[in-house]
């Protein structure tokens, strides 16, 4: 009997993380059209809840949210379906987040990081000292997804230029200088992203981890090793 009733809690709390799974893709979307159509901000912002769902559910929570992303941009505005394939660079950016908490996961990890740490560091360990950490360590989070993004979202965008158009015009405020510099396409893709990841992963990786931090607050999960 409790074998059942523990079967239908973990169905419920499966149904509710793909809920919000889908809840975080549509809000990717609309926080990227926010940017780009109502502010005019030429950044992509659209893996802000990829990165809090990978926080607050794990890998699997932030895969999916990043996959479920880019086929919803094209039911809002259909730029083409090679365009999809940029799906790739959110599910990346969900695998760099959860590479990150793994690697701190006391300044990451929210409820895991009570658990790793011992008695003796969590006394000394002031709350200034454990913010200082955190912020560092989601600096660092910053800087290494905006790399990958970059070089990923580059060698995309050279692989689809034959099947048409790119989502977001960002990139092309920069190509032109790049090109008159007559550097490979691939380098001039790469490069172009970089300033606006810059902005564009801080920007995500700092409000996700503020979103997340809500969800734990008030929605608080037993936190699974590995998960």
């Amino acid at each position: 009997m409790e074998t059942g009733s523990g079967s239908k809690r973990s169905l419920k709390r499966i149904a509710a993380l793909a809920l919000l799974c889908l809840g975080g893709a549509v809000l990717n979307v609309l926080t990227g059209n926010l940017f780009r159509n109502v502010l005019g901000v030429p950044l992509f912002m659209d893996t802000l809840f990829t990165v809090a769902m990978t926080f607050y559910g794990g890998p699997v929570c932030g895969v999916l949210t990043g996959l479920l992303t880019n086929p919803i941009v094209n039911m809002f505005n259909f730029y083409g379906w090679a365009d999809i394939l940029y799906a790739l660079c959110n599910a990346a950016a969900a695998l760099v987040t959860f590479f990150f908490i793994r690697l701190f996961p006391a300044e990451l990890g929210f409820g895991a990081g009570k658990r790793i740490t011992t008695g003796e560091e969590t006394r000394t360990n002031s709350p200034p000292g454990v913010l200082m950490n955190t912020l560092v360590a989601l600096l660092l989070l910053s800087f290494v997804m905006c790399v990958v993004i970059s070089i990923q979202g580059g060698l995309i965008a050279i692989l689809i230029q034959p099947l048409g158009g790119s989502s977001n015009p960002g990139p092309a405020l920069f190509k032109s200088a790049l090109f008159r510099k007559t550097l490979p396409p691939a380098v001039v893709e790469i490069l172009a992203r970089i300033p606006l990841n810059v902005i564009d992963r801080l920007l995500s990786v700092f409000g996700g981890c503020g979103v997340a931090a809500l969800l734990w607050r008030f929605f608080p999960r037993k936190v699974v090793r590995g998960s």
